[in-house]
Parts: C-alpha cells; structure tokens; sequence
C-alpha cells in the first residue's frame, strides 16, 4: 500500500472558489477509488490560492481481480447433439480469449445460453488515476472558468504544474498541455520549487519551502496571532476568506488615530474589512485604535504595515468626512433626495416606493392588530433615507451599511432609540441564516417592503424563474 498525492497548481485562484474546489476535487477522487474497489486508509485535503490537493494515505496497489460472464450464442447452437463444441462455440471461446472448456451453459428466461467466464486482473491504481483525472479536474465546479491555452481546457485560472505521485512513482498524466512531474512549487517569492521523493512527504516538503498547505493549520497560526494582541472581534467570513488568500500566514498589526473612534464602531470596521481585508479590536467593549493584519511573507513586514496604515486612514478620513456632512441634516431631510434615484424602471424612485410602503406597513399594523403605530410611521418614512447620504451612495465600501447607518444617523439627529431600532431592523433577514426583526414594527416593516418589491417585479415582467434568479 502507497500515498496517492494530486496536486493541481495554478496561478492565484480567488478565495471564494477555493474551498468548495477542493473538496469536489477530494470527493472525486475518493469515489473513484471506492468505486474500483481500491482499499485506502484516510484522505486529506489541501489547498492555498496557488494548489488543489488531496492525499490519499494506504492505497492499494491495484483493484481486485473479478470474474466476468459474458453472453455468447444459444446453446443449441453452440453445441451439437453429442455435446461437442460446433463453430460457434469455438469462434466465440476465441473472441473472448478463453477456451471451450471455460465455457458454461445457463438457463434464461428464453432459453439456455452459452457464457465465457473470464478472470479479470484488476487495473493498477496509477493507470486508474491516469485516465479518470482529466476528467476529474474538468468538472470541478467553479463559478466563472477561463480558456488559456490551445486545447481550450478551462479552469478558474490556468493550469501551471501538476504533482501526481502513487509512492514513489509519478502518475504520467497529462491536462490542459500541462504533464505531470513529481515538482511541487514553494512560496511564490520566499521559496523554491520542491522535488519530492515520496507522496507521504509532501506536508511537510512543502512547508520547509514557506508553504502551509493544511488550511486547519493556517486559521490556527493566524487565530493565535490575531490573539496574542488582545480581545478581536470574531468574523468567521473574515477569517475563511483570509485562510484562502496567503499560503505563509504572518500575523502583523497596526495603528490608527483615536480621532476616528468618534465614528460608529460599524464604519470604522467596515472601513477596516471591506477592501483591506483587517481584523478590528475590543477591549472593555470599546472599539481599539488598532488592527490585525495577515501577510503572507515575513520580510519588510514594517514597511508593509506602514503602507497598511496609511490606506487606512484615508479610508477613515473618508468615512469621517461622510459622516460629518450627512450629521449637518436631520434624517428626514434626505427623504426628498430619494426622488433622484431610481428603483426600478417603470416603478418609479426610492421615494415613490417609501410613500408606496408607509399606506402599506400601516394597514399591515391594523390586520395584525399590534405595534406602535407612530413608531411604525416614522420608521417607514425614514427607511430609505440613508441611501440619499453621502455615506451609502458616495462611499462605495459603506453600501454594506444600508440599514445599519441609518440607524446611527437616526440616533445622531434626534429620533427616537425606539424608530432608530426599526429602521436597522427591518432589513433582516439579510440571508438565510440570520437572526428575524426583533420588534413588531421591523417586521411588519419588513413584510411592507418586500412586498411592494415582489408585486412591483411581478409587474414589470421580472417574475422569478429559479434559484439564481438576480432579482
């Protein structure tokens, strides 16, 4: 029994693709080599932005041997009265490569029929890798697929090495013009390419060449990082998103001016996550003027963190801007903006949908016979209108924010905690998975909105038609 490794590697694949590549391409594999009947011990997945892999530990040699009937002719035909083998019986012992004597009758339901049975060696495991692989690695799904080479393979990014090993051994495969080899690649700019000498040894090859390959391994050498600096605010999107985006993890960190801790905790973080990909800091449940960063070198790491620090702070100098200008005006007066932004085509404004809403929430609040009737009037008035501020439709990272800076801006200009708390509230939820309204009038809110968009889509010809739908 040997290691199986196939490595898939290729230029920077993005993120998002990555996981869910991996694991299809583990899948298919495993169910290959189940489907054979080759025994293994354990599989393991791999990937960085640059590889797919799978190792597979304790693989048999070869599938099993079997035995096969395979039909012939009637055996009135193939055998004459005194049971001797006619010329049928000869022919088709010879096209099957056994001989008479291999030969056995069996009962049908139409009669007796003469079968060859054939002992089978099981095909070795690497001639089996061999020819299922490129059909393997062609139908790992991706969400978007390119061609760059002649044959006009596509893949989320071009092919530009593979490592396929049984043992010892490499697996002759060829894909997209790219032949296998038992050469590996290290770290972009802080290794070498690695020649491995045994399937088993590739973890750890690699990892002397400045490449994790264990994503487990890489969350738990940037979460203890992330950690030995002070309390970080947990985000789990944040956190898979950056596994998928270094292959030597170096945890580094940075400061920003507390002046910009007058901005709400949301902005701030925002501005941190959105583009620049950096995890944000409590203590005693404030907001720290500093942030964590993950490399993926650990050479002039103080020059990078310089650079970070400033992108940074143009970032929230932006957001402090933004935010100064929208608090100059109350909420309500961005209501009227809402006029010059279109909704949907045919359906009018934002604001023609909010004065649409408001009739609706309340009749909605009457048939329900419960929540605060003011609170619901002036939430369904002001729901909108922080998209008519400079925040959300000026400050392209901050649309993230729909909902969530109205809610602030509501609070910054007088409104009541109660109509502030509908106005974020309402929007949930987000996605399947997220937390329900909290208060009766963000979900009767709620209800309102969606249904005036559906009824609105339904009129304009827009009706759903499956599970991709955009609209």
């Amino acid at each position: 029994m040997r290691d199986l490794l196939v490595e898939i590697g290729t230029e920077e694949i993005p993120s998002g693709y990555i996981k869910p590549a991996a694991l299809s391409l583990k899948e298919s594999i495993i169910g290959l080599l189940k489907d054979r009947g080759i025994e293994f011990i354990d599989a393991f997945v791999y990937y960085t932005p640059r590889r797919l892999s799978v190792l597979v530990r304790g693989v048999s040699e070869r599938e099993p041997d079997r035995e096969e009937k395979v039909k012939g002719p009637p055996a009135r035909i193939a055998f004459d009265e005194n049971g001797k083998a006619t010329k049928a019986a000869l022919g088709f012992a010879s096209a099957q490569g056994v001989s008479v004597d291999d030969l056995v009758v069996e009962q049908m339901k139409s009669g007796e029929f003469v079968f060859a049975v054939k002992y089978v060696r099981g095909i070795s495991t690497p001639e089996i890798i061999a020819s299922f692989l490129p059909d393997i690695v062609r139908n790992i799904p991706f969400p978007k697929r390119m061609r760059w080479e002649e044959s006009g393979f596509t893949f989320a990014r071009p092919i530009r090495w593979l490592c396929v090993m049984f043992g010892e051994d490499v697996v002759d495969v060829e894909i997209a013009g790219v032949r296998s080899s038992n050469i590996s690649m290290g770290h972009r700019f802080l290794g070498r390419s690695v020649e491995l000498q045994n399937a088993g040894e590739y973890k750890d090859a690699l990892r002397k060449e400045y490449v994790v390959v264990d994503p487990e391994e890489r969350k738990r050498i940037i979460e203890d990082g992330l950690s030995s600096i002070g309390s970080v605010i947990d985000d789990p999107e944040l956190t898979e998103e950056v596994i998928n985006l270094v292959e030597y993890p170096v945890v580094a960190f940075g400061r920003f001016s507390e002046e910009y801790l007058c901005l709400p905790d949301e902005v701030v973080i925002t501005a941190m996550r959105e583009h620049q990909r950096y995890f944000a800091f409590r203590e005693d449940d404030r907001l720290c003027p500093i942030f964590g960063v993950v490399l993926n070198t650990d050479k002039n790491v103080d020059s990078i963190i310089s650079g970070n620090e400033r992108v940074l702070r143009a970032r929230l100098e932006d957001a402090l801007f933004y935010w100064n200008e929208d608090t100059k005006c109350k909420l309500v007066d961005y209501v009227e903006k809402l006029k010059g932004i279109v909704w949907q085509e045919g359906l009018g404004s934002l604001y023609d949908k909010t004065m649409r809403v408001i009739p609706l929430a309340l009749y909605l609040r009457d048939v329900v016979g419960c929540g605060d009737k003011d609170i619901l009037s002036r939430a369904s008035l002001l729901m909108k209108a922080d998209i008519g501020t400079n925040m959300i439709k000026d400050g392209k990272e901050f649309t993230s924010l729909e909902g969530v800076i109205g809610r602030r801006y509501a609070e910054a200009t007088g409104e009541s905690p109660e109509v502030a708390m509908v106005i974020e509230d309402y929007y949930h939820p987000r996605f399947p998975g997220d937390i329900l309204p909290q208060t009766l009038e963000g979900g009767i809110l709620g209800i309102a909105d969606r249904m005036d968009t559906i009824v609105g889509c339904f009129i304009k010809g827009l009706a759903p038609t499956g599970s991709y739908d955009p609209m």
